[in-house]
């Protein structure tokens, strides 16, 4: 009874272990192939990128566009049933009611009246179409309005970033599923709106390239016309002699179908495929240590089987039998599973950047209850099988058979499938810490920063007040951060509208930068800081940038030399310095643009700290510092570790979930393998016993025993390393910048499993092998 019990506690373990990991990264890939499903008839909607070749330059492709598209768009191609377009404002931030009550929002876009046409959801309260056509109106989500109440319909708000110019709140929302790129989006603002937070460029047909733009097109639709209407459309509506002669040889779009979108991005592609692996193995292991159990308990079942036979019992009746106390093993491991869930929602959150109502959801609950049925029929159906192989001869005599074959055949998958995991986690855990050590070209760790949501002339005032304290080395106002996406813009030079190259624009940032980054200046002289608001037409470039301007110009120095960038018209930027080449963005997705910097402290949205000491008592001077002068905005001292941490949340996050599934995979491993190893040697223990008293010793023994696990250990390691060898070479190629692949590390994983293997054998061979053999061979007699 006792073995019994303890028994049905491995195989319910084995299931919770197993089903609590495998169906949550299942339900994580189902919803990732399903992206985006609110979008309306998603197979006929496409968003549209621009694609440019520009002369003696490599083509180039940018998701966004220009906001006037869409609508010429709509008029040219008939095949188009409807399109959109929208682009954010604001991020997150706060807000104030009328009463003076503060509330903090997600996401804030800009929309046009045919939003809700493409991006479906539940408008809970005003006329969408109505609100989005009228200047100074807004619809807020479901999940604002439940912050704010009832009262808000037909008040105004006030963003913090843009404060006295308020919005009506005219219409309500439901808010879009956490499986959606608008899930953090909290208020949408009318299109006729925009001019009041940002440049208006809606009906521009170039330039102020920022608006997500998506057409449908009508379900009879035939591409070779759509091609037609757009080249139509490009035709008669673009520039093109100003085009040409700034280098711009060819510009059209590129029509890109939404189903295809999540799944065409390689990270995200290799990432579901990592998961999906991961969450087959766990399962996997478990089935084949709950069949193990069962087989190790065949020694204890196969008379009363063949008994019932000899009975007249038929062979079905052992299949349902077997069936039956899977499906119960099954709902009592999935009750187990639920509390788990409940329990760990906040840690499953953290980990797989959804909430557990989002994974088991309507989306979801057909793929994991199809998983469960096959995990349940094959937990039953096999056992069943073997225990009809019975023969009725064993109801009269012992039953010797070990099923050894059986056993290790199962242990081979089970180590075949943890090696592999090792493997891939020692891959991942290399890279994620490749990634947050290496030398990005300047130096962050004494870096903290704050965000000005609304940045005044009162800004520079904070930030000089900031640098007298006595924890602080150096400030810099700036617009922009190097762990952030930046935005291009092309070179040319006075007089000639040729455009040579396009660069990251890191926009104003005061000559201060270069102390507080710690970058390295290898040409000319920084600017001067300037000692009031404004800015000034020098700029400081990196070597990248002064490499391409000798390319293109001939040039053998760029220190005091003219250039022209797009954005800013006419005006001549002076060169005044060269800084060593650094790092912008991630190394997710390298961005190799060069680089120049505009000396000034306008629209200045970051006060970078440099501190004598990253600690929380420097924070809280600081911290201290910005309530004095801003009480009433709520500014935060960030760390600027974490802004670049947060680079890698999802490489964060795969290593966590791998970590966990490794650690999983070898529980479940090693549980099996300590029953296989207790079955074995209390099948040979009369054998061990005489052994002892014919005098071998424990090392003999144990060398013996280990002998029987080498052969199928080392194989079925071998094998591991080799699937873990192409599943880390498939994750690597999700990174720009990535580790080296050694042998030797693969090696080290194939040790550590092995030493893991060996310390399992040897803890339970020692049972026998320090024991009295008298009591062995007396248990043999009985």
């Amino acid at each position: 009874m006792a073995n019994k019990f303890s028994s049905t506690i491995i195989k319910v373990a084995s299931l919770v272990i197993g089903l609590t990991l495998g169906l949550l990264l299942i339900a994580k890939v189902q919803l990732e192939l399903n992206y985006d499903s609110c979008v309306i008839e998603r197979d006929r909607v496409y968003q549209l990128s621009e694609y440019f070749e520009q002369k003696d330059n490599d083509p180039l492709e940018a998701e966004a566009t220009s906001g006037g598209i869409i609508p010429a768009l709509c008029r040219y191609v008939p095949e188009i049933e409807v399109g959109t377009r929208f682009t954010p404002i604001f991020g997150d931030g706060k807000l104030k009611t009328e009463d003076g009550q503060s509330y903090e929002y997600k996401t804030t876009i800009v929309a046009d009246t045919c939003f809700f046409d493409i991006f479906g959801t539940e408008i809970m309260h005003g006329d969408s179409k109505l609100i989005l056509n009228s200047p100074g109106e807004c619809l807020i989500s479901s999940r604002l309005y439940d912050k704010i109440g009832s009262e808000i319909i037909g008040k105004s708000i006030n963003f913090d970033y843009a404060p006295g110019r308020p919005v009506t709140v005219s219409g309500i929302y439901e808010v879009y599923s956490e499986n959606s790129s608008l899930a953090d989006i909290d208020i949408i603002v009318s299109m006729p709106s925009i001019g009041n937070y940002t440049y208006d460029g809606s009906q521009e047909m170039i330039g102020n390239d920022r608006y997500s733009s998506y057409v449908r097109l009508r379900s009879d639709a035939d591409m070779a016309k759509v091609t037609e209407g757009v080249n139509k459309m490009l035709r008669e509506m673009l520039p093109w002699d100003e085009l040409r002669a700034a280098g711009i040889e060819d510009y059209n779009f590129k029509f890109n179908a939404v189903s295809e979108k999540r799944m065409s991005d390689h990270s995200v592609k290799t990432t579901c495929i990592i998961l999906m692996v991961v969450a087959l193995v766990m399962l996997f292991t478990a089935v084949m240590n709950y069949i193990l159990v069962v087989i190790s308990r065949l020694v204890d079942n196969a008379r009363q089987v063949a008994l019932r036979k000899v009975l007249g019992a038929p062979r079905r009746e052992f299949y349902i039998r077997t069936l039956k106390e899977a499906c119960l093993h099954l709902v009592i491991a999935l009750a187990i599973m639920a509390v788990v869930l409940i329990a760990g929602q906040d840690l499953i959150r953290d980990l797989l950047g959804l909430s557990v109502t989002t994974l088991i959801s309507k989306q979801t609950l057909v793929v994991l209850v199809t998983v469960c049925i096959v995990v349940a029929v094959s937990c039953g159906l096999l056992p069943g099988y073997i225990y009809s192989r019975i023969p009725t001869t064993y109801a009269y005599r012992l039953f010797s058979d070990s099923k050894r074959i059986w056993k290790l055949s199962l242990l081979t998958f089970q180590l075949v499938f943890s090696t592999m995991l090792v493997c891939v986690l020692s891959t991942i855990y290399r890279q994620y810490d490749y990634m947050m050590n290496k030398d990005l070209g300047y130096d962050y760790q004494n870096v903290a920063f704050i965000e000005i949501p609304n940045p005044s002339d009162s800004t520079y005032v904070l930030a000089r007040e900031i640098e007298k304290l006595p924890c602080v080395e150096s400030t810099c106002l700036s617009n922009t951060l190097f762990a952030s996406l930046q935005s291009g813009n092309n070179v040319s030079l006075p007089g000639n509208p040729e455009q040579l190259f396009n660069y990251a624009c890191l926009y104003w940032n005061e000559s201060s930068i270069v102390e507080t980054m710690g970058l390295t200046v290898v040409e000319g002289e920084l600017p001067k800081r300037l000692d009031h608001p404004g800015w000034q037409l020098k700029v400081i470039i990196d070597e990248n940038f002064a490499k391409q301007l000798k390319k293109h110009t001939g040039w053998t120095d760029v220190i005091g030399q003219t250039i022209i960038s797009t954005e800013f018209g006419n005006s001549p930027f002076v060169i005044a310095a060269v800084v060593k080449d650094f790092h912008i963005g991630s190394l997710v997705s390298s961005d190799d643009r060069p680089v120049m910097i505009i000396n000034g402290n306008i629209l200045a949205n970051y006060v970078l700290i440099k501190l004598n000491g990253m600690n929380a008592n420097n924070i809280e001077t600081v911290q201290s510092k910005c309530e004095e002068f801003y009480p009433d905005l709520e500014l935060t001292v960030k760390r600027y570790s974490d802004l670049v941490a947060d680079n890698y949340r999802d490489t964060k996050r795969t290593r966590d979930m791998i970590i966990i599934g490794c650690i999983a995979a070898l529980l479940i491993t090693l549980i099996g393998l300590i029953g296989y190893v207790r079955n074995e040697i209390q099948r040979r223990s009369r054998e061990f016993a005489i052994r002892r008293v014919m005098g071998s010793s424990m090392r003999e023994l144990t060398v013996l025993f280990l002998r029987s696990f080498s052969i199928f250990s080392i194989v079925s390691i071998a094998v591991g390393v080799g699937l873990g060898r192409y599943l880390s070479g498939l994750l690597m190629e999700q990174f720009a910048d990535k580790i080296a692949m050694a042998a030797y590390i693969f090696a080290a994983d194939a040790i550590l499993v092995l030493i893991i293997i060996t310390a399992v054998i040897l803890v339970q061979i020692r049972r026998v092998g320090t024991s009295n053999p008298v009591d062995y061979l007396k248990s043999e007699e009985n």
